[in-house]
């Protein structure tokens, strides 16, 4: 069974390397915080790409083929990650101070990034698919998805629900 074992080590990896948002004053305190956030964000992507590259089960000749499409989706993916972040650290910074228009602007930067993300996901398997087969293509989308799940669930237990008013 090697998805259960490389499941229970990427589920182990994110949580023992997640980073808390603060909620002192909403704000990331110094530099050296945000260091250690891009620091574990570059070690997640790391794991992600070895746990694919084991996972997806690929011939040395599929090998040559699918990594520069995959690298040319994490690039892609790293913005959209980016993004995300960037909506993250404007909730925490304005956690206390939460606002109607503030969240309806979050919330909207939320659901772009979750649309774009499913986009890039649908455009990529149409690009794994035609360059290798549909189910090499599926089975990359089945580990992506398993890997966007664990880190959605670890982000959303870190944030807190806006209080009301």
């Amino acid at each position: 069974m090697k998805i259960k074992i490389s499941a229970i080590f990427i589920a182990l990896f994110i949580c023992f390397t997640s980073v808390a948002i603060s909620e002192k004053e909403g704000e990331i305190e110094n530099i050296e915080e945000l260091w250690v956030i891009e620091f574990v964000r570059a070690d997640l992507r790391e794991t992600r790409e070895k746990f694919i590259n084991t996972m997806i089960n690929l011939t040395p000749e599929q090998e040559k083929i699918f990594n520069p499409i995959f690298k040319e989706y994490e690039a892609k993916f790293k913005k959209l990650s980016d993004e995300r972040r960037d909506i993250i650290l404007d909730f925490d910074k304005n956690y206390t101070s939460m606002t109607n228009d503030k969240a309806n602007e979050i919330a909207k930067r939320s659901i772009k990034v979750r649309k774009e993300r499913l986009a890039l996901m649908e455009e990529y398997y149409k690009k794994f698919s035609k360059a290798l087969d549909p189910i090499v293509a599926t089975r990359f989308l089945q580990l992506e998805n398993y890997i966007n799940l664990i880190v959605d669930i670890q982000i959303a237990q870190e944030i807190p629900l806006i209080e009301k008013k």
